[in-house]
């Protein structure tokens, strides 16, 4: 995320580290769930 903006305390967000040709990154995916009831 850039540092402008910020997520909301309720969010979560998955991070995890990749390597991508020697060098380390920080990625982050927002958790989506999609819960239906009957």
């Amino acid at each position: 995320m850039s540092d402008g903006s910020h997520a909301p305390k309720e969010r979560i967000n998955i991070t995890y580290k990749a390597k991508t040709n020697g060098q380390n990154e920080d990625v982050e995916l927002p958790l989506k769930l999609m819960v239906m009831a009957n």
